[in-house]
């Protein structure tokens, strides 16, 4: 084997090596760290299971890496005013009518918060919605 004379080629492989591994050290302790969290909120009782680590290794980095995909897809910041935030498709989506949105806003108990600490400028907030499924009984209609 003949490198440099200087040693420069093997270090440099080293160096390369060395970095994949400590690459590959931070990602296996991120997983673990992440299956840790998981555990403790799902079932801490599954650690009394054999090799669960293992077991739960690829659905939570197959997770993890849905996760990091779909960061890019979550929609930007945009305005809200009373004149042109009805044009955003977003806002469109969850609203019918300008009005909702700004009843919305008027009843929100952290923007009364601001206005009632005399804030008059531009807030920054981020929308949620939370689903709720609730099951009906009604009469229908035939039409026989």
């Amino acid at each position: 084997m003949s490198g440099k004379r200087n040693g420069t080629w093997i270090s440099g492989w080293v160096r390369d090596r060395w970095q994949k591994y400590q690459a590959y050290k931070t990602q296996k302790e991120i997983l673990h760290q992440a299956t840790e969290q998981i555990v403790e909120v799902a079932d801490p009782v599954i650690r009394q299971a054999k090799r669960y680590r293992n077991v739960l290794k690829n659905p939570i980095a197959g997770a993890m890496e849905y996760c990091t995909s779909i960061i890019g897809d979550i929609p930007g910041p945009f305005e809200l005013s009373r004149n042109g935030s009805h044009t955003y498709p977003a806002v469109k989506c969850l609203f019918a009518f300008p009005n909702e949105l700004e009843e919305v806003i008027r009843v929100s108990p952290e923007v009364n918060a601001f206005r009632e600490k005399g804030y008059k400028g531009n807030v920054s907030a981020l929308l949620t919605m939370a689903k709720q499924e609730r099951t009906i009984f009604s009469y229908q209609q035939d039409g026989r």
